[in-house]
């Protein structure tokens, strides 16, 4: 990672993933507007991923809003409409937390096109899970079965 302008402060970065497979690479360049009890983090770039067999997906970064941050519960909450695009296939799909009024302020929804054609829902909530289509792919609840499944704790 290198920080490659002060003013305006944009950084650069390379993550190689193992046994290469996966490189990503990308930039990000942040504004950050205050106000009295809060601030909102602004941010510009793109981040581009490409797997060992080519594929390349790239997406842009989200905005972050601090609020409470004198007095009262603190509170964090990721903002923008975050796309992820794989240009050569045409696959195009979005979330975009917080937009719902009748929902909690980590409420996602999106969807994903192909070809312009849209394939698939996205809600969930990213504190706690993902559907795709009403099915459940990640649910936070679980995740000692994805990261951990061979260690055992006794409850004694």
């Amino acid at each position: 990672m290198e920080q490659v302008s002060h003013h305006p402060p944009i950084s650069y970065f390379l993550i190689e993933g193992p046994n290469g497979a996966y490189k990503m690479t990308g930039w990000s360049l942040h504004t950050i507007k205050m106000g009295m009890t809060s601030a909102n983090l602004l941010a510009q770039g793109v981040k581009d991923v490409v797997f060992a067999d080519g594929q390349k997906i790239s997406f842009n970064n989200t905005g972050d809003l601090l609020f409470n941050i004198f007095m009262g519960n603190m509170g964090h909450q990721l903002t923008g409409k975050i796309t992820f695009t794989d240009e050569v296939n045409e696959i195009v799909g979005f979330y975009e937390p917080g937009k719902y009024r009748l929902k909690t302020q980590d409420w996602v929804c999106g969807d994903i096109k192909v070809k312009g054609k849209k394939v698939s829902d996205i809600t969930g909530n990213y504190m706690g899970f993902i559907d795709f289509n009403k099915v459940r792919y990640w649910d936070i609840r679980e995740m000692d079965k994805i990261w951990f499944p061979i260690i055992k704790l006794d409850s004694d």
